[in-house]
């Protein structure tokens, strides 16, 4: 009882002060946090722009790594990109992303180790053939099951084929990649025994990693600093054309009775047709998730909706702003393309000029693309309207007259978001990641070759190049400039 007393009468004595001092101290309480997440801020932020500056330095894998080997989630950078990174290619129309995403997880390994131990300046790099893997993974995989091609392999075949593959990357001067299919063996360099003998690329592959979801993911890539190629299942998409308007108001394969029903995206109608000849690519560069996605590969590149769309400024309208000096200027000033050749004659005229007018939404990710159609013979023109279509079906439809090539040394590569792999991977599976601990010798270096003379380094010499880096990053618009400082313009 009288401990019970004692309480009641310190809790009594407290809160008769919290009414005499009770704003004070609450404003000190608060002061004091603020000072203490301030401090917590400032340690997160430094950490992190050391974490993101010192991946290259032996400290980086002791400074950030659990116990276990892994990096504090709470430390790891909001943005990443590995360092050395050698350029896109193009596989072209063969099954062979798994050659591809192989060598180029070898090149970055490969020119990061050269550049650490001062055997490459930063800006080279060695490019590795995906012809002569492809031919080296067949040799080692002949039999039924590979059907003399390399359609079909996978990247951990890397690791699994190691010892035999550990002098078999050649420099791309080999021979050249054939785009084509049924030419998979194609490299007659490699009949050469000298040409195999005296190679001078040669690695041990001592671990392999395979990674499924995101945080190890992130984890893996921070923590080594290495490309990790990935491989996941490709899907295809049947898009549809809702039956509303004029478009379709005819077609039997809207009747109700009998119709094919709309998928969930297209709740404004029952009834839909299946778009024609199309194969779900997508134009934007990234791979998109849809609920009526399949299993299939493949995907475009090009995007009619970079088309540059005139506007009616200075007492300019209609087709007489598409042929102004200032459209001509404005359009080459953002690289984008300005006059469209006609290329399917079902939907347009080969022979007359043609300017993006507009674009409307319309179905399943389709859209009513306009044009103004330009007759240089008697200087007529006219309004002209696509059906519906896909992006990609546009772009078979006309084809721009100007052409800006992208920078190949920094552009060309894809996007694949994380709510894509999640839901690519729930549906299908077949997402994975993998990482390659790969150890160079030093004889696979052009810097080393006094040391090794009874190896021929002319290929690698012919297969080094250099890789340029922008200054810096200045926004999307990096060839804008002032084009009419006096004068307004909406463009």
């Amino acid at each position: 009882m009288r401990s019970a007393s004692v309480e009641r009468r310190q809790s009594t004595k407290w809160w008769w002060v919290m009414p005499m001092y009770g704003f004070p101290v609450l404003m000190l309480l608060n002061m004091v946090m603020l000072a203490v997440l301030a401090v917590q801020l400032h340690r997160s932020n430094s950490l992190q722009s050391r974490f993101a500056d010192s991946m290259d330095t032996p400290a980086a894998a002791t400074m950030y790594h659990t116990r276990g080997g892994g990096i504090i989630a709470a430390l790891l950078p909001i943005k990443f990109a590995v360092d050395h990174v050698t350029p896109y290619k193009d596989q072209a129309r063969r099954g062979t992303c798994w050659d591809f995403s192989t060598i180029g997880a070898l090149e970055q390994s490969y020119r990061k180790h050269g550049v650490a131990k001062g055997w490459l300046d930063s800006n080279e790099y060695v490019s590795f053939s995906e012809q002569a893997y492809g031919i080296e993974v067949m040799e080692l995989c002949t039999g039924p099951v590979w059907r003399n091609s390399t359609e079909g392999g996978e990247v951990p075949l890397l690791y699994y084929l190691h010892k035999g593959l550990k002098e078999s990357v050649f420099p791309t001067r080999v021979c050249p990649y054939t785009s084509s299919p049924g030419h998979d063996w194609d490299c007659r360099e490699l009949d050469d025994a000298f040409v195999r003998k005296s190679n001078p690329l040669s690695f041990t592959v001592n671990d392999m990693g395979t990674f499924y979801d995101q945080a190890s993911i992130k984890h893996k890539l921070v923590q080594s600093g290495l490309a990790m190629p990935v491989s996941t299942t490709l899907v295809s998409v049947q898009h549809m054309y809702p039956c509303v308007g004029k478009f379709l108001s005819n077609d039997p394969r809207c009747d109700a009775a009998t119709c094919q029903l709309c998928p969930p995206e297209l709740p404004m109608a029952t009834c839909c047709v299946p778009a024609d000849s199309t194969h779900g690519q997508n134009m934007d560069g990234e791979f998109l998730a849809h609920s009526g996605m399949q299993v299939e590969g493949g995907h475009g590149m090009v995007h009619p909706f970079n088309w540059y769309v005139p506007t009616q400024d200075d007492g300019l309208v209609d087709i007489a702003a598409c042929l102004s000096d200032d459209s001509v200027q404005y359009a080459a000033l953002n690289r984008q393309p300005l006059h469209l050749t006609c290329v399917d004659d079902a939907y347009c005229v080969p022979g007359r000029v043609y300017f993006a007018k507009n674009r409307t939404s319309y179905g399943d990710r389709m859209h009513v693309m306009c044009f103004w159609e330009y007759d240089p013979t008697d200087k007529s023109s006219k309004h002209l309207c696509l059906p519906p279509m896909l992006q990609e079906t546009i772009a078979r439809t006309f084809e721009p007259d100007e052409v800006y090539e992208n920078d190949s040394d920094l552009c060309g590569f894809y996007f694949l978001p994380y709510d894509t792999i999640s839901q690519v991977s729930a549906l299908f599976q077949g997402f994975f990641v993998n990482s390659f601990d790969v150890k160079w010798a030093p004889q696979s270096y052009l810097a080393n070759r006094e040391k090794f003379p009874h190896l021929n380094y002319s290929l690698v010499q012919a297969s080094t190049f250099t890789q340029h880096s922008p200054s810096r990053f200045d926004g999307p618009f990096p060839f804008a400039h002032k084009y009419k400082p006096m004068h307004r313009r909406r463009h």
